[in-house]
């Protein structure tokens, strides 16, 4: 059953796993981290791809690090850091994911009902998750990511740049 609201989505997907792991998730952070990262530029007249390259693999290899060998250490005294940390990061990605999708909410319950079905329904085999060695849901054969084409608003084009948003927006 597809799922538009955050919370609920994220519980069902936590609730199906056999054994979540905080070290997982901290790991799994810094490589969604890395993926955003990779997709958009900074135009500011000084090449920065290198840079960008650099801290995208930086990321990358940090989380396969913690994943496969690190022990993750929080003090008691870190708790409520991290949760504000990964709270805030939540509501800015939502926020960011909102102004992509032309400040349109439907859009965004949409996209994420999608992301729901596809990450939490079809990666499911025969009902439940297959998890590789260090706790990360293996997608099944066939499976393929949501489909957001029909979810953006227009683009409008202009000399200098390419703005996202509606298109009376220049």
């Amino acid at each position: 059953m597809s799922c538009s609201n955050p919370i609920s989505s994220v519980s069902e997907w936590i609730s199906a796993l056999p054994n979540p792991t905080h070290k997982m998730y901290e790991a799994l952070c810094m490589e969604e981290t890395a993926e955003t990262m990779a997709a958009f530029t900074v135009t500011d007249g000084i090449e920065r791809d290198q840079q960008k390259a650099n801290f995208t693999n930086a990321l990358l290899e940090y989380s396969s690090l913690l994943r496969q060998h690190g022990e993750l250490q929080i003090s008691i005294d870190d708790r409520h850091e991290l949760l504000d940390g990964h709270l805030d990061c939540a509501w800015v990605h939502l926020c960011a994911a909102l102004v992509i999708l032309g400040k349109e909410p439907w859009r965004l319950q949409q996209a994420w009902a999608r992301l729901h079905k596809a990450n939490v329904e079809d990666k499911q085999i025969d009902g439940a998750f297959v998890l590789d060695a260090g706790g990360k849901v293996v997608k099944p054969a066939g499976w393929q990511p949501p489909n957001y084409d029909d979810l953006f608003p227009p683009v409008v084009e202009t000399p200098e740049h390419i703005e996202i948003g509606p298109a009376d927006i220049t």
